[in-house]
């Protein structure tokens, strides 16, 4: 398992979501519309999970979490945004994107909850939807 690639790949993958622009780790500073692919949080990373046909266990991330960053908590188009990126019938979904990707750097990504929470940058107070996700890696 390549923690790096897997990271690049999610932040990938996102790219595709309408003006999102994505980082494949944590960064200083970022313009809105942004996603953010998170270090591994809670169990950090489980090897030797289940065994498969190799008697190699599976390597799972269960929680990888990816900050969507968008307008201010208090403006109205802050709701439409964020209807679209959870809504899986949307051209503009990023749960739709991530859980429907054919993957190289892993096997499965499930998006398991999504969390609203804020993030204040300089002195603006910006919508943040953090995205759980769960990655397996074959063993």
């Amino acid at each position: 398992m390549n923690l790096k690639a897997i990271m690049e790949e999610v932040a990938e993958t996102l790219s595709g979501v309408t003006e999102l622009r994505v980082h494949a780790y944590p960064v200083d500073a970022l313009s809105t519309p942004a996603g953010v692919v998170a270090y591994p949080d809670g169990a950090g990373v489980t090897f030797h999970g289940t065994y498969g046909r190799n008697g190699q266990g599976d390597v799972m991330i269960p929680d990888l979490p990816v900050h969507l960053i968008c307008q201010r908590v208090t403006d109205r188009a802050a709701l439409d945004t964020v209807t679209a990126w959870l809504d899986e019938s949307s051209a503009t979904s990023a749960v739709s994107v991530l859980e429907n990707r054919a993957w190289t750097t892993c096997d499965l990504v499930t998006v398991t909850t999504a969390d609203f929470t804020t993030i204040t940058i300089g002195t603006v107070e910006y919508l943040d939807v953090v995205l759980h996700l769960e990655v397996t890696v074959s063993g």
